[in-house]
């Protein structure tokens, strides 16, 4: 069925006269006579009684009318969604991001949607202000992207693993574990910790906590306030030592040792949560690319 013809019926069926359906439709009468045979040949259905003046419904035209004008509304509203989604000039996607640094194979992947969709408009927050359940219930976000534990869970809201890495321990290059290759967790007993900043969301910090906590580390705590983004600076100039995530070692300041920690529970998973439901159809797009896109990687 040609969904033209079909809309050109509706207008004719309103005006009973080919030669005022065909002035509203800015086509000749010859023209629309042929497109509402088409639409007939193509329901194996006549439709109208035709004489030389007017036009009338026939019983199965009233019938098909009803029908016609539900599956023309419809389709307007399918192209509406499938135009909104096309239109690059509309499209926007704010995502939140705990941690000093993007996570592995983001920044790639954003390269990429950039590269396709120039004109998309891309929002990065952090944490500071924005926690996972509420800016994503309140639509301030369409992503969040966190380190917290597997059993983080929130009603409505998709959680799924990015990846897993292990966690290292970063101490001043004086420190008297700095020589070390490698640490276990039992020997942070009495050190200071500067623990991942309190921020709106804290599960990253909280991953820590828990960690020590499992292993009966007693320590002490450096939590001076400071930004997501300057707290690992605190290390080199002797504050304390600060567990992170491998994948962010390209972040570490100068004058800082990187030590591995043997212990086989030492590591922290990244998720990336979203609301399946959201309105915006930019998100959609970005989850199916993202996930082929980590499959291809």
């Amino acid at each position: 069925m040609n969904f033209n013809h079909l809309n050109e019926f509706n207008v004719l069926a309103e005006c009973s006269s080919f030669r005022e359906a065909s002035s509203k439709l800015g086509v000749s009468p010859a023209l629309l006579s042929a497109h509402i045979s088409a639409l007939e040949k193509s329901l194996g259905a006549v439709l109208l009684n035709r004489n030389a003046h007017s036009c009338s419904l026939t019983a199965e035209g009233r019938r098909f009318h009803s029908d016609a004008l539900t599956i023309s509304e419809n389709y307007a509203q399918i192209r509406k969604r499938i135009d909104a989604v096309g239109d690059n000039s509309n499209s926007s996607l704010t995502m939140a991001i705990s941690g000093v640094a993007m996570p592995a194979r983001l920044g790639p992947y954003l390269d990429e949607v950039n590269r396709r969709e120039p004109n998309i408009r891309l929002g990065l927050l952090d944490d500071s202000r924005h926690d996972i359940e509420n800016s994503l219930r309140r639509g301030e976000v369409d992503l969040f992207f966190s380190y917290c534990s597997d059993d983080a869970e929130y009603n409505g809201i998709e959680k799924e693993l990015v990846y897993t890495t292990r966690l290292i321990a970063l101490a001043p290059s004086n420190h008297r574990l700095a020589r070390r290759g490698s640490i276990t967790l039992k020997e942070l007993e009495g050190e200071t910790i500067i623990h991942y900043p309190l921020t709106a969301e804290p599960a990253m910090r909280d991953c820590e906590i828990a960690l020590l906590k499992k292993h009966n580390i007693s320590y002490s705590v450096y939590d001076e306030p400071t930004s997501t983004s300057k707290y690992l600076v605190l290390v080199p100039i002797g504050k304390g030592i600060a567990l992170c995530p491998w994948v962010m070692r390209d972040s570490i300041p100068p004058n800082t040792s990187a030590l591995n920690i043997s212990d086989a529970d030492a590591s922290v998973s990244m998720y990336m949560f979203y609301v399946k439901s959201s309105a915006n159809p930019s998100l959609a797009g970005f989850l199916s690319g993202f996930q082929n896109f980590e499959t291809m990687r």
